[in-house]
């Protein structure tokens, strides 16, 4: 009777079938890690409050969903007025304020404070009114009306730059582009909201200059005509007329003969560039010749 019994027992710890059963762990705590990058940015007559919500217990384990924040706001060392991701500034002009938050986790404790951001609280900025935009040769011109100590220009969104005056010339703005511009204020510690959008479709309406150095010498049986190239990168061709009617058009250097002459004639040339988008420039001074 205990052969039987013994052996199965023995056969089992030989074949390490039975496994050792330790001390119990202690449940989870399921503190959320503290956050480390909130910021704090007084925009117009808010203030606006971000971070990146924890993502891991200080365990390790992944927190899902993220904890919901308990923002606050204060005067003290610790802040002890709740907020939330956006805070009126108006009971706090005139205040350093600190901000910061904690976050709790499903067991319900509450993680470590956040970074702590001190702010000083002023008037609110104004938004800048107003925004107008011309459409020049070389570029965007912008002007606008506001009463900030700068001022950041967006195109499309993206900072373009930043000024002190109440406009801006965008020299670098192509043709044939639908741009969006706004502009926000900027003041010590605080910005104002951006203003409106306005949208720019630059054109490509503007003529070259017109050719320079035109002159005509007699040859032997042609006028031999040349000029200087045109200072315009986008003109595409040269245009001739001769006594007031078109004569060739399409020419890409800067020279032509006319065969077409005869002796005892005289004959008035004027030339004009033109470019990718068929603007003509204005038409050069004549220069007359009599063929001999």
């Amino acid at each position: 009777m205990r052969r039987t019994i013994i052996w199965p027992v023995l056969l089992c710890f030989l074949l390490s079938g039975c496994a050792y059963i330790g001390e119990p762990l202690p449940p989870a705590l399921k503190i959320p890690m503290a956050v480390t990058d909130l910021t704090a940015q007084q925009r117009g007559d808010k203030i606006y409050v971000s971070y990146t919500p924890p993502a891991l217990t200080t365990e390790g384990l992944v927190l899902d969903p993220p904890p919901r924040a308990d923002i606050r706001i204060g005067v003290s060392e610790l802040p002890d007025s709740p907020g939330g991701n956006v805070i009126y500034a108006a009971p706090w002009i005139g205040k350093e304020v600190v901000i910061g938050a904690t976050f709790r986790g499903p067991s319900g404790r509450v993680s470590e404070w956040s970074n702590l951001v001190r702010l000083t609280v002023i008037e609110p900025v104004t938004t800048p009114t107003h925004l107008i935009a011309e459409n020049t040769k070389s570029g965007i011109q912008l002007k606008w009306t506001g009463s900030a100590e700068e001022y950041r220009i967006l195109r499309d969104e993206v900072l373009l730059d930043t000024v002190k005056e109440t406009s801006f010339f965008d020299s670098g703005a192509g043709f044939d582009v639908d741009y969006s511009y706004q502009v926000q204020g900027v003041t010590k510690t605080a910005e104002s909201e951006i203003s409106a959008a306005i949208n720019v479709l630059r054109k490509d309406i503007y003529p070259p200059s017109s050719p320079d150095g035109f002159i005509a010498l007699a040859g032997v049986k042609t006028i031999e005509l040349s000029w200087e190239p045109s200072i315009d990168e986008d003109v595409s061709f040269y245009r001739i007329y001769r006594n007031g009617t078109k004569l060739v058009d399409n020419l890409d250097g800067t020279t032509f003969s006319d065969p077409d002459v005869q002796s005892g004639q005289t004959y008035r040339y004027t030339i004009s560039a033109v470019d990718a988008k068929m603007n003509e420039s204005e038409i050069s001074a004549p220069v007359e010749i009599e063929f001999p």
